[in-house]
């Protein structure tokens, strides 16, 4: 079995903005205590989209989003479909989106970037009516 923080290699710190800091780096420590300088101009979530996302899916993965009875196409399509001001970068090089999938329902998906920046789902789940409320409030 694949532990979820096994999968974040790279840190990666990325947002739906296109404006960057050329030559910026960024240092942090990664799951293993490596020091990690990433060059803030690779990390644009754009570059990611213009190549395709890809998602490693496993069955720890799947088997998690279907707990919560959510389905990895419902879980692509958030990720794929981010806007503003997700995906927001939370702590241990995870990233939270919170949308609509193609049918609707509104999700709260976290997942980390592996090495290639394929996209590693770790969890899944509809979000709650607080949080939904939160949401309509933001978006008002």
């Amino acid at each position: 079995m694949v532990r979820a923080h096994e999968a974040a290699h790279v840190f990666r710190e990325f947002t739906p903005f296109p404006v960057r800091q050329a030559d910026v780096p960024i240092t942090c420590e990664c799951p293993a205590e490596r020091k990690l300088a990433v060059d803030a101009t690779e990390l644009d979530i754009y570059n990611i989209r213009e190549r395709g996302m890809e998602f490693r899916w496993i069955d720890w993965n799947i088997d998690k989003l279907g707990t919560h009875e959510v389905q990895p196409e419902e879980a692509e399509f958030v990720v794929e479909q981010a806007a503003h001001p997700y995906p927001q970068h939370r702590e241990d090089d995870k990233f939270l989106v919170w949308g609509p999938t193609a049918g609707g329902r509104l999700l709260q998906v976290v997942f980390l970037l592996d090495e290639d920046d394929t996209v590693f789902v770790i969890h899944a789940r509809r979000l709650t009516d607080k949080e939904k409320r939160r949401r309509r409030k933001r978006e008002a």
